[in-house]
């Protein structure tokens, strides 16, 4: 098999099984945070979004209400961070589901509902290898080693196929648990490249060379991009507790953990901070639908984006 065509399927085992989203990446390779964001959140993905955008402004604000009434759990007729961080949660992880959901109604070639191993290597490799001579070459025959692992961690019941919750565990692992341990494994396949159980800072970031196309400055000398400027702070500041210079033990499953929290805080005070008319800190139904173009994307602020799905409870009214 060439190189190209060992290339093209390596690319696809990767982008199947979602994780991987550990490595520093520049911002042409990971979009920035500047995409319309806030409604698909709050309302639970880009199709609910796409829905209320068809509603006239009547309509929006009372299907707003029925979510209101949902957020707000202690019923004192407002929503306080903390509910709006819980709600915000709670969407991010249907949103989560509905997309493992969608991967595998693509690859389910008998359309049963359910993924099996065979299934999954078909729609990925085109085939199913029955030995090690049958891979194209020695990266791939890892890469789907590695992922048999995770699918039979997935596979909670054991009976050799995946559905409901099984589906999130497998496309998108950092998210549950129980696969925190294989996670951690393919991470440092990944990022550990001297093999010492640990990964630095330059393993982290890698060669940013392969991103970079910065033009030198008036010395001469070409700057360091931004993001790898960043991503040394992150590391450092964050994610090496120690200050040791790796990352190692604890600190790896932490940088594995899902950050439904640090998003759902940062949307909350966002939300709070441009539709709190009162100042109290919390958000009342009047503050809400006055700014129901935030909400339901009618004029949605520039502020994020997230992975598109649906899955909002609907509700008629």
């Amino acid at each position: 098999m060439t190189l190209q065509a060992s290339l093209c399927f390596l690319a696809l085992l990767v982008v199947e099984v979602t994780s991987r989203n550990f490595s520093a990446r520049p911002p042409d390779v990971e979009p920035p945070r500047t995409q319309p964001f806030d409604h698909e959140m709050f309302l639970g993905g880009y199709k609910a979004a796409r829905e209320f955008k068809t509603l006239s402004p009547e309509e929006s604000k009372a299907r707003l209400r029925v979510i209101l009434k949902k957020a707000d759990t202690n019923e004192d007729g407002h929503i306080d961070r903390e509910e709006l961080q819980n709600w915000i949660i709670g969407s991010l992880k249907n949103i989560d589901r509905v997309i493992a959901e969608e991967h595998m109604l693509v690859q389910d070639k008998d359309k049963d509902g359910r993924l099996s191993w065979e299934e999954y290597n078909i729609h990925v490799l085109g085939f199913v290898p029955e030995n090690d001579a049958e891979y194209p070459d020695q990266e791939i025959k890892l890469e789907v080693k590695s992922n048999k692992k995770m699918f039979m961690l997935a596979d909670k019941n054991k009976d050799g196929f995946l559905e409901g919750e099984e589906l999130l565990a497998f496309y998108n692992p950092n998210a549950v648990e129980d696969m925190q341990e294989v996670v951690v494994e393919r991470l440092l396949e990944d990022f550990d490249h001297n093999g010492d159980g640990a990964v630095e800072l330059e393993e982290f970031i890698g060669n940013y060379d392969d991103f970079d196309n910065t033009l030198p400055d008036l010395t001469g000398n070409r700057k360091e991009p931004e993001w790898v400027t960043e991503e040394r702070d992150i590391f450092k500041y964050q994610l090496d507790k120690d200050g040791n210079g790796k990352m190692e033990g604890e600190e790896l499953y932490l940088w594995v953990k899902p950050r439904y929290h640090i998003t759902a805080e940062k949307e909350a005070d966002h939300l709070i901070e441009v539709s709190d008319a009162d100042g109290d800190g919390k958000l009342s139904a009047d503050e809400i639908l006055n700014k129901y173009e935030i909400f339901t994307g009618s004029k949605a602020t520039h502020f994020g984006r997230h992975i598109r799905s649906e899955n909002f409870p609907r509700e008629e009214l």
